[in-house]
């Protein structure tokens, strides 16, 4: 299975971002999309009014998010 790992570094405190990109209204806020969001490992999510959908693997607060993602577009048989 394929993998991809991805970084970057923001202007802003880790909790402010933790909470942004799990609760549904700032998350929204924060990217621009409708988004409806768990916050809870195994929670599933949905982005940009629901062409991005996926759960939640792993969380630390304010520390890590690791999540399986996909988009609309991504064939049926496709791995997330």
């Amino acid at each position: 299975m394929e993998s991809l790992k991805t970084s970057i570094t923001l202007p802003l405190k880790a909790d402010k971002l933790y909470k942004a990109w799990l609760t549904s209204k700032e998350h929204s806020a924060f990217t621009g999309g409708e988004a409806k969001v768990s916050s809870k490992v195994g929670g599933k999510f949905t982005a940009w009014g629901g062409y991005i959908t996926g759960k939640n693997i792993e969380l630390k607060a304010n520390k890590k998010i690791v999540q399986s993602w996909r988009t609309s577009e991504f064939p049926e048989n496709a791995p997330d």
